[in-house]
């Protein structure tokens, strides 16, 4: 018979579901990585969409914007908010006139429209993919909430 071998638990190994869930947590936390070239493409896409359009505001939303994205598999999404007269009847018509200036700036991005947003694909991961979604400004509620 063989001797019982010893299992000695390491520190990186959690010790208690709280510890798991935090470990697990960490895990699917984007990276500051992620994080730093989310914060570059969001800065070259807003320059372009202030000097094309006149954007009034660019926010981030979705799971990015709402802090449950998961490393490697959310994209980023954005709404920009475009002057009344930069907005088309047509809403392909809008979406394609951004695609047009998306992909002028990044010619080897392969931008495309992906209704209801444009998607500009900087990388080869989901997480590296931004999607913008051109929005008309209504009025300010009551709330302060843009609308």
């Amino acid at each position: 018979m063989e001797p019982e071998k010893s299992v000695s638990l390491s520190h990186s190994m959690p010790r208690t579901i709280d510890e798991g869930f935090r470990d697990f947590l960490t895990r699917l936390t984007p990276s500051s990585l992620e994080s730093v070239a989310a914060s570059s493409h969001r800065a070259s896409i807003e320059t372009r969409l202030k000097n094309d359009f006149g954007l009034l505001r660019f926010f981030r939303t979705g799971s990015f914007g709402n802090g449950t994205s998961i490393s490697g598999f959310s994209d980023v999404d954005y709404f920009a908010s475009l002057p009344h007269d930069q907005l088309t009847q047509s809403s392909n018509y809008t979406l394609t006139k951004v695609r047009n200036a998306l992909d002028a700036r990044f010619p080897y991005t392969a931008v495309r429209v992906n209704c209801p947003a444009v998607k500009v694909p900087f990388g080869t991961t989901t997480s590296e993919v931004t999607e913008v979604v051109p929005a008309d400004f209504v009025r300010k509620a009551d709330s302060g909430h843009h609308i």
